[in-house]
C-alpha cells in the first residue's frame, strides 16, 4: 500500500514546478501529524531500582543487554511487525528488528517500567506486551535461548521468559526510548 501512495503521489506532483513541488510536500509533512498518528507513549522518571539480570538458577545469563536508562524517559510503543508477515516473527527476526527500529532494550528497563507501571495507562498495559530482546538467556535444563518479555496479567505487566524460537505476535510493541 505504502508504493501506491508514493507512486500516486509522484504521479500528481509531476505536473508541477520543482518550487510548487517543494511547497506542495512542505504542506504535506506540515499536516503529517493530523492524519498519521505518533505511536502511543509514555514518560517516565528511571530512576535507580533493581538493576540486576538475574532471574532463575536455571538460567544462564547470555546477554546482558544495555545499561538500563536513567532519568525523564519518554517511551514509543512501536509495532514490529512489517507488511508481508504472516502475524508473527521468531525472536531471531525480532532481536533484528529491534535493532533497527531503536528498541534494543533488556531486563533492566523492564524491571523498572514494571516498578512504575501504575504511571502507565491501563489501555497499554491491558493491550501489550513487551519484549525486551537485548537481555538473551539459555536455560540450562534444555540449552533454548529466550529473553524477557513484559507479559499481560490481568491490568498488571510482569516479567517472564519466551524461547527464541518461538513467535512473537501483533500484539506486542518494543520499547523505543527518546528524552522528553
Amino acid at each position: 500500500m505504502a508504493t501506491n501512495v508514493i507512486e500516486a503521489l509522484t504521479k500528481r506532483l509531476q505536473g508541477y514546478s520543482k518550487a510548487d513541488q517543494e511547497k506542495i510536500l512542505a504542506g504535506i509533512e506540515a499536516g503529517f501529524d493530523s492524519f498519521v498518528p505518533k505511536p502511543p507513549s509514555f514518560t517516565l522518571d528511571m530512576g535507580p531500582g533493581d538493576l540486576s539480570n538475574e532471574f532463575c538458577p536455571d538460567y544462564e545469563l547470555i546477554e546482558a543487554g544495555p545499561e538500563a536508562l536513567t532519568g525523564e524517559v519518554n517511551w514509543s510503543l512501536v509495532e514490529y511487525l512489517e507488511e508481508g508477515d504472516p502475524g508473527y516473527i521468531t525472536g531471531t527476526v525480532l532481536r533484528e528488528r529491534a535493532k533497527k527500529l531503536g528498541g534494543f532494550r533488556g531486563l533492566k528497563d523492564g524491571k523498572r517500567i514494571v516498578e512504575l507501571q501504575d504511571k502507565i495507562l491501563l489501555e497499554y498495559r491491558q493491550n501489550h506486551y513487551i519484549p525486551l530482546p537485548a537481555t538473551l538467556y539459555r536455560r540450562r535444563s534444555s540449552g533454548k535461548l529466550c529473553f524477557p518479555c513484559l507479559c499481560r496479567g490481568g491490568v498488571r505487566w510482569f516479567v517472564d521468559l519466551r524461547y527464541v524460537g518461538l513467535g512473537f505476535y501483533g500484539s506486542g510493541r518494543l520499547l523505543v526510548p527518546s528524552k522528553p
